[in-house]
């Protein structure tokens, strides 16, 4: 389709998690015209059990674009020349 620079992302047991412990870390700032991404922000909850408490999972309902900042996130902080 003439999109180059795609890698696949590093997927494992754990990986969701260690994700969204590391993108916790920087205070997401985004920009009004990016409704999409912040209605997927405003509506990212943790799952429930049966009695309606949390538990330690995300409910994976329209999270494709917090996906993508999980991935982008873990990419650029794991690097070995990581800075800002």
């Amino acid at each position: 389709m003439g999109i180059r620079g795609i890698r696949s992302a590093k997927k494992g047991r754990g990986s969701i998690l260690h994700g969204i412990d590391r993108v916790q870390r920087f205070r997401i700032i985004a920009s009004p015209v990016c409704k999409n991404f912040i209605g997927e922000i405003r509506c990212y909850v943790w799952d429930t059990d049966r009695d309606g408490d949390a538990v330690n999972r995300p409910v994976g309902e329209n999270d494709h674009l917090m996906d993508a900042m999980r991935y982008a996130v873990t990419e650029a902080t794991e690097a070995s020349n990581f800075s800002f």
